[in-house]
């Protein structure tokens, strides 16, 4: 049913509230507000109560597909439209309304959080709606859809690389044998998972075929020339901290970094090297900016599965096919960024980080490459201060005291020098004139035509004399001497 009321905000701003089910398909509604209404911005209003902007769906409206005219609205993931609690304005990012139109702070946009999930749980319980408890954040949730979103969200904002996903199924148990691995190889023609050497036609379902492939077929050309294993290990671990400081140790002697290829879902996930995969640039990206990527795929991969006792297996292997091991290329991960981390709050400069760094970790370590924007990346992710402003100023105010001394110096000596230049300027004097009395004695007459050529100005010449007698000594001053400073 179609409701107008021309006192509300929302309709008053051009927007048309529909009271409609989620079994609705989105052909029902493209009749009704696209072809016959003609609004300029409809809002969706379902059986939840929840106010929805149309224009997120123009994607699927666009696509005219009988699939997605078929589908009905539950199915399609919108975001939320709430009025504004100060100015009355409905937007789809409250928050993000509330910091910049209204200048709150965080603290106050919490609370208005935890309002909004109180009234939540309330509707929740008054409706008897099922609801998935998150125990992380201790919200309700109307699918499970949206609680893996929100712990997934959650899991990488403090752990982004190696995180066990924590649903509402337990962790499996840990089994009495490690899993076998395949015995021949997975080849079909569909494979998804292509060798990447020129000139090989290789396809595969699974990363265990592709390196069971390199040992047979490449295993001279190793990553760039340089000789790999491409042999497939299993561990078991007891604890998560000893099977991450195993993998940080192999990482950095194997020249590796994994990327996230599956997420953890009850415990399983599966990693690929990072320098694998499609880089797909847009209109969007900088001119200059590069990828890590190399290739479409690698013979790299780390596959593990956690139980709930906290052990890991782990199956992988770290030999690499066709691309060179730059370490360059490598990711920091969390004891590399725990190293520079202590040394940016121990109040370190970038310059001296940067030197500590070459001169401690080998050439095969990411370390040992950290450059300027690494340490202030990792500064503004952790909120630290770094005082490389404070070491250039003392820098330079030491400078500009060693050019000060070093005038001083240099206008002693050159009035030495001119003092020196000044009495042996009155010795010449004396003596060309000694040798003018000897010339005028031999020569009278010419010489005395030049006296009264000469006083033919002597007001004038005497005036400049006088003027020059009156300026102040000029001193020579030392060119300025400018210093590299790394």
């Amino acid at each position: 049913m179609l409701v107008f009321q021309p006192e509300c905000a929302t309709c008053s701003g051009g927007y048309v509230q529909l009271q409609c089910s989620d079994d609705d398909t989105l052909q029902i509604l493209i009749e009704k507000l696209v072809d016959k209404f003609q609004l300029k911005n409809p809002s969706l209003e379902t059986a939840n109560d929840k106010l929805y902007m149309i224009n997120e769906l123009l994607p699927e409206l666009k696509e005219r597909s009988a699939a997605n005219l078929e589908r009905p609205l539950k199915e399609f993931t919108m975001k939320p439209r709430r009025p504004c609690p100060v100015c009355l304005k409905w937007t789809t990012s409250l928050y993000s309304h509330m910091m910049a139109a209204h200048n709150w702070s965080e603290d106050r946009i919490s609370e208005l959080k935890e309002e909004y999930r109180a009234l939540r749980r309330e509707r929740m319980l008054s409706k008897t709606i099922k609801s998935h408890d998150c125990g992380l954040c201790k919200s309700g949730y109307t699918c499970k859809i949206g609680l893996a979103l929100r712990q997934t969200k959650m899991l990488k904002a403090t752990d982004n690389e190696h995180s066990i996903f924590l649903d509402s199924k337990p962790l499996p148990s840990r089994p009495p044998l490690l899993p076998p691995l395949p015995e021949q190889l997975s080849v079909s023609e569909k494979g998804s998972v292509l060798c990447p050497v020129p000139r090989c036609s290789g396809r595969f379902t699974n990363h265990d075929s592709l390196a069971y492939h390199c040992m047979i077929e490449h295993s001279e050309l190793g990553a760039a020339g340089t000789p790999q294993n491409f042999a497939i290990r299993q561990y078991r671990f007891e604890t998560r901290e000893e099977y991450t400081e195993w993998l940080y140790d192999r990482c950095e002697e194997t020249c590796t970094s994994f990327s996230t290829k599956t997420s953890m879902w009850s415990g399983y996930a599966m990693y690929r090297c990072n320098r694998a995969g499609h880089f797909r640039t847009s209109g969007t990206i900088r001119i200059g900016c590069t990828s890590k990527k190399a290739q479409s795929h690698c013979s790299a991969f780390l596959r593990i599965s956690a139980y709930t006792d906290g052990s890991v297996d782990v199956t992988c292997c770290f030999g690499h096919i066709f691309h060179e091991l730059d370490p360059t290329a490598l990711r920091l991960n969390e004891r590399q960024t725990a190293v520079l981390q202590k040394l940016i709050e121990e109040g370190k400069s970038l310059v001296e980080i940067g030197a500590q760094m070459r001169a401690e970790y080998p050439p095969t370590n990411r370390l040992h490459y950290t450059t300027s924007n690494d340490i202030r990346n990792l500064a503004l992710r952790l909120g630290l201060e770094i005082n490389g402003k404070e070491k250039r100023q003392t820098r330079s105010q030491q400078a500009l005291k060693e050019e000060g001394g070093g005038e001083e110096q240099d206008d002693e000596e050159n009035e030495a020098e001119q003092s020196a230049s000044s009495d042996s300027d009155i010795d010449d004097e004396d003596e060309e004139e000694d040798e003018d009395e000897e010339m005028g004695s031999e020569y009278g007459d010419y010489t005395e035509g030049v006296e009264h050529e000469v006083q033919l100005f002597p007001d004038v010449q005497d005036g400049e004399a006088n003027e020059q007698d009156n300026r102040p000594s000029r001193n020579r001053r030392a060119p300025r001497r400018f210093d590299e400073y790394d």
